[in-house]
């Protein structure tokens, strides 16, 4: 059985929110600046250049970045075999 597209993505982005709170609770538990804290929670942010506008009274930034972690990929490993066995 075929799966549709907005499953698949759906899938995957659930797995990401799982590896995120996977790095955000071990990060509480790991000592920082630590070789596990350094390869598990912290990671690599990639991302378009910020448009900030500053006018006198209101500032605007409009932006987006994606912050990968080991634990975000982990995420995405597990939401790939669920998809597998689902059906």
């Amino acid at each position: 059985m075929r799966k549709s597209l907005g499953t698949i993505v759906v899938n995957f982005l659930l797995g990401m929110i799982l590896g995120a709170i996977i790095s955000g609770v071990l990060s509480v538990f790991l000592p920082e600046g630590g070789v596990l804290d350094r390869v598990l929670v912290q990671g690599v942010s990639w991302g378009p250049v910020l448009n900030q506008w500053d006018l006198v009274f209101l500032k605007i930034t409009f932006g987006l970045e994606f912050h990968f972690t080991l634990m975000s990929l982990v995420g995405l490993l597990v939401a790939a075999q669920i998809m597998r066995w689902y059906r």
